[in-house]
């Protein structure tokens, strides 16, 4: 009986080294992941909206986001966008990065960003989804929200 509260011992003590080890490696690479891609977002920002530039985008965007739009209609959504001129102060992003893992399934590399920023015409919210794509981050989703644009009327879907 001394033996099997040994081994249990020795076992829960190897388990509970394994989860600390585990969340410690856990912490410190979600922390590099989480300064990459707030740098990715903060460039992507100053990159695409300083003079919105749609080829800034297309150069960023996963094949996901390149199948979901053509170049013409990214071009005529960020000519849209143009009407809230430069960008005049833009603050650093603020989100996370994730590790999602489903059985199955390949493992991915995601985040999610808001941009506060400051345009000629008026203020503007930028919401982006990155993924990781090997070692390069990467725009999944773009999207920019401003009561500026609600006065102009939006490009015509072709």
């Amino acid at each position: 009986m001394r033996r099997i509260f040994f081994w249990f011992g020795v076992l829960a003590a190897a388990f509970t080294v394994v989860v600390i080890v585990g969340f410690g490696y856990l912490a410190y690479n979600g922390s590099r992941l989480d300064k990459e891609s707030e740098s990715y977002a903060n460039a992507a920002v100053l990159g695409g909206t300083s003079h919105w530039n749609g080829q800034e985008l297309l150069g960023r965007a996963t094949p996901n986001l390149l199948r979901s739009a053509t170049a013409a209609q990214i071009s005529s959504m960020f000519e849209w966008f143009s009407v809230l001129g430069p960008l005049t102060e833009s603050q650093d992003c603020k989100g996370s990065s994730s590790v999602v893992a489903f059985v199955g399934k390949p493992i991915s590399t995601l985040a999610r960003y808001t941009c506060q920023a400051q345009y000629q015409q008026g203020s503007a919210t930028i919401s982006m989804v990155l993924v990781k794509i090997g070692d390069v981050w990467m725009l999944n989703a773009f999207h920019v929200d401003s009561p500026i644009l609600m006065t102009h009327k939006p490009p015509q879907k072709s």
